[in-house]
């Protein structure tokens, strides 16, 4: 990786630093305003902070995802895997929007912190850096450490025994259950943003998560996740009505929309 090794004594600088937690701070470089864990020292780390683009942009950054939308890449280097997802924005009016509302980089490192307080297993977060010029935001970065497991949706499809298919989704329906308790709404509750480790799920992708302040809204949110987790088991008759009967044993609607 370009300049990484030279990089080895250089620090984050320390100029203009603030405080945000016992472990996390943030500084500027240039249009870029950072926050990430002071846990997270690797030459890795400094170089993503310093230009993230750069980071995506090396040969040994295997890119899974590029669109409009966002772009999304693995580096692997050392004892350190991490990932990078940056948040593209479309054209002028996407920009202004969002400089009056959270962006989805930061919308992720909130509710990472926030999960994990809910003792939720997430992929932790290492930083999020959000582009802003002549007032406006532009792009945002988050990058989290790697998760290594196998998404719910290949795990379950695959031959297990049916001990094993409960089980897992008894541990989500006990995650959703945590969420409800908060008013807590996933946003994109498709099989393949449950990652299945050795400590049991992981949520990942949690840019469209959101916190609602009254039922109702609460509700209808809910009611999305619970009609998109479903979709996932709509080709196998056993695992649909296993999903269901255990959500419907904890109170969560599970009717078709209408």
């Amino acid at each position: 990786m370009r300049d990484l090794q030279m990089e080895t004594q250089s620090q984050i600088p320390t100029d203009n630093l603030t405080l945000l937690s016992d472990s996390a701070s943030q500084f500027s470089s240039g249009h870029l305003h950072i926050h990430h864990y002071l846990r997270d020292h690797s030459p890795l780390i400094r170089h993503t902070l310093k230009n993230p683009d750069l980071a995506l942009s090396d040969p040994e950054c295997q890119i899974i995802k590029s669109d409009n939308t966002t772009t999304v890449g693995l580096i692997f280097r050392d004892s350190y895997k991490i990932a990078i997802k940056r948040y593209n924005t479309k054209n002028a009016w996407h920009r202004l929007r969002r400089t009056v509302r959270s962006s989805r980089a930061e919308n992720c490192w909130h509710f990472t912190r926030t999960l994990r307080s809910l003792d939720i297993s997430v992929a932790p977060a290492v930083a999020w850096i959000q582009e802003i010029q002549v007032g406006l935001k532009g792009r945002s970065w988050f990058v989290s450490e790697f998760v290594d497991g196998i998404s719910c949706l290949d795990h379950l499809k695959r031959d297990v025994p049916h001990a094993e298919i409960e089980k897992t989704l008894g541990e989500i329906v006990g995650i959703l259950c945590k969420l409800r308790d908060k008013h807590i709404s996933h946003g994109d509750l498709k099989a393949t943003n449950i990652l299945l480790s050795d400590q049991g799920p992981v949520l990942i992708d949690l840019d469209a998560m959101r916190q609602h302040k009254t039922e109702s809204t609460y509700q209808q949110a809910a009611r999305k996740d619970i009609n998109r987790f479903l979709r996932n088991w709509q080709d196998n008759p056993v695992l649909l009505a296993t999903a269901r009967q255990l959500l419907s044993a904890q109170g969560f609607p599970t009717d078709p929309p209408s």
